[in-house]
Formats: structure tokens, C-alpha cells, sequence
């Protein structure tokens, strides 16, 4: 399965949701509009697991996420590469370089991101 990240329709979506902090609490997903206020449910998940999950998922935490990702790509896109050929890339009978293999991993984990929307598959 092919999967796309949409990070501005990702920012969007969290930038317009309800603020965080989120809370699991065993009745669904809450926030707590003012400090001291009460709590308001966001949703009722079915299962626990899956309310931990979307407690977690607050907006804050899914623009810092977003911001990690823009940072990592803005890096990688200004020369192509995180840091420059080493004895490793250039002779590869050497071995490997854990710096190589580091940009390959997030280079590979960045790829699902894009700022070009898809259509619904």
C-alpha cells in the first residue's frame, strides 16, 4: 500500500481543530477549555487503545510533528544530501557509514510527505 501524507491538509485539519491537551479518560476523548473549567468530550472511541491513540493526537503535538518533517526536508531539498560523500560513498568496498545510512533511513522515511494533495484513491 502506496501511502501520502498531505502535510498543509494535515496542518490545516489541526490548526482547526479543538486545542489540546487531550485526555483519555475512560469515557472518550476529552479537553478542558479553560484551566480549572470542565472537561467536554471530543469523541467516544470503541475501543481503549484507540482513545489512548487520539488522546495523544492533540493538534499541538501533530503541528510540532509537521514542523520536524518541513525542517528535514527543507535540509535534504537545499543540497540533496545531509552531509557530503564520504571514503564510504566513494569506495564502497570500504564498508558503510552510519551517517550514510542515517540519510538513507530518513530519506526513505520522508517520502510518504508531500505538499501535493492526491485525489481519494
Amino acid at each position: 500500500i502506496e501511502m501520502t501524507i498531505d502535510i498543509d491538509a494535515l496542518e490545516k485539519a489541526a490548526k482547526s481543530a479543538t486545542p489540546g491537551p487531550y485526555y483519555a479518560t475512560g469515557r472518550g476523548v476529552e479537553h478542558q477549555p479553560e484551566q480549572g473549567g470542565r472537561f467536554e468530550t471530543l469523541c467516544i472511541p470503541v475501543r481503549e487503545y484507540d482513545e489512548r491513540f487520539l488522546s495523544a493526537c492533540s493538534p499541538e503535538t501533530l503541528l510540532a510533528l509537521i514542523a520536524v518533517v518541513r525542517a528535514a526536508k527543507a535540509l535534504l531539498l537545499e543540497d540533496g544530501r545531509l552531509h557530503y560523500p564520504c571514503e564510504y560513498t566513494t569506495n564502497p568496498e570500504k564498508g558503510s557509514c552510519s551517517m550514510c545510512e542515517a540519510e538513507g533511513s530518513l530519506l526513505s522515511s520522508l517520502e510518504p510527505f508531500t505538499t501535493e494533495p492526491k485525489g481519494r484513491p
